[in-house]
């Protein structure tokens, strides 16, 4: 897949998005749901650095997060930092 091109103003917001919330690492156990998501499911948040994670890896969190899948400490790795 090709890298989307943003403009330079788009660039640098979300470069420091990625610095404010720098400080708040994924935690080891993200803890999905059991009984809603396979047993690899943690697995897929943490198979590439944050800046590389592809939709693969971020579909089942994403849809899920605070209500079957994490807490606040991991919803704050994610929140602002994939748009």
């Amino acid at each position: 897949m090709k890298a989307m091109k943003y403009p330079k103003v788009l660039e640098e917001a979300i470069e420091g998005l990625y610095v404010a919330f720098s400080g708040y690492p994924l935690p080891e156990d993200t803890m999905p749901c059991a009984c809603c998501h396979d047993l690899d499911a943690n697995d897929l948040l943490h198979g590439a650095p944050l800046r590389e994670l592809q939709w693969k890896h971020l579909a089942g969190y994403s849809t899920e997060a605070l209500m079957v899948w994490g807490d606040l400490e991991c919803y704050q790795t994610f929140s602002a930092t994939h748009i």
